[in-house]
């Protein structure tokens, strides 16, 4: 099996090398049986947020879109990125988030004064002023419109990580 996503965000790097580890390694990860058949997931569970769909599932399938994967795919790809680096499935699944939060607005994100931007290292939400990041920068990280956006998104990306590790596949 191939990697068969589709780009649309140009923050390709981080991807391509996840892609390349999944391609060389999909049959030994097929083998342990990290991709469970038959196995049906548990329900995801709700996050209460006013004016934001509270369905992790539209994420997740979000991601499946992107990445052109099934959801047995799309879980596994996601525990590789969390078994490489932890931060980087955070930061993978709150880009994704931001992006579909953001089409709801007309204007482009870099014509707000400012956006919020979750940090990792202390997991905090803090303001950046827009005129502080270079218009091309926007693709390599999440940014919010609001504070409320990026809360949420972090509650959101917490229910995908919970939801990944729950599912446990077949020994």
């Amino acid at each position: 099996m191939k990697l068969n996503y589709v780009m649309t965000y140009e923050w390709s790097p981080v991807l391509n090398a996840l892609a390349d580890f999944f391609n060389q390694n999909f049959d030994n990860l097929q083998k342990t049986n990290e991709v469970g058949k038959g196995n049906k997931p548990p329900k995801m569970k709700q996050v209460k947020v006013d004016g934001f769909d509270k369905n992790p599932q539209h994420y997740l399938k979000n991601i499946q879109r992107v990445l052109g994967f099934n959801e047995q795919e799309t879980i596994l790809f996601l525990r590789r990125i969390y078994a490489l680096y932890p931060g980087a499935f955070i930061n993978v699944v709150l880009r994704l988030i931001a992006v579909e939060l953001d089409k709801r607005y007309e204007d482009h994100i870099y014509d707000t004064g400012t956006v919020w931007v979750f940090n990792t290292i202390d997991s905090k939400i803090y303001p950046v002023e827009v005129a502080d990041i270079k218009q091309a920068a926007f693709r390599y990280f999440a940014a919010f419109r609001s504070k409320e956006e990026a809360v949420f998104s972090i509650k959101m990306a917490n229910a995908i990580k919970h939801y990944v590790f729950e599912w446990q596949t077949e020994k």
